[in-house]
């Protein structure tokens, strides 16, 4: 049995396995190295997406990301006119940039909580 099957049968999900430290792909250092796109697997859940070179906040999510369609009414002097929809939120990457995007875990939100004094 390998190191991932062991820890899949000990661990209900990969958040689980991360959240205790068990995870053999996010320990110490590991957190703050970059995978490339291909990497990612719908396992791994929400990460850091990182398009390099970094100029900007990472994005908080996964490729499967869906967003959603608002429509837009555009009235000028009492008339309104053609009803525009827009996509809002979601993946906000192309398939253009994957040779360009880069992820990393999230931190353990329950060892970020516990360091806060109550």
């Amino acid at each position: 049995m390998s190191p991932d099957d062991a820890m899949q049968a000990r661990y209900d999900s990969f958040d689980d396995a991360v959240r205790s430290g068990m995870c053999p792909h996010c320990q110490g250092d590991d957190l703050h190295r970059p995978r490339p796109f291909c990497d990612w697997h719908e396992d791994r859940g929400d990460v850091l997406w990182w398009r390099i070179p970094i100029c900007e906040a990472p994005y908080v999510g996964s490729p499967l990301d869906m967003g959603f369609t608002v429509p837009i009414n555009i009235e000028v002097a009492g008339k309104t006119f053609d009803t525009l929809r827009i996509d809002v939120g979601g993946w906000p990457f192309h398939s253009s940039d994957h040779a360009h995007l880069w992820w990393t875990p999230l931190p353990d939100a329950k060892r970020i909580e516990d360091q806060v004094p109550l």
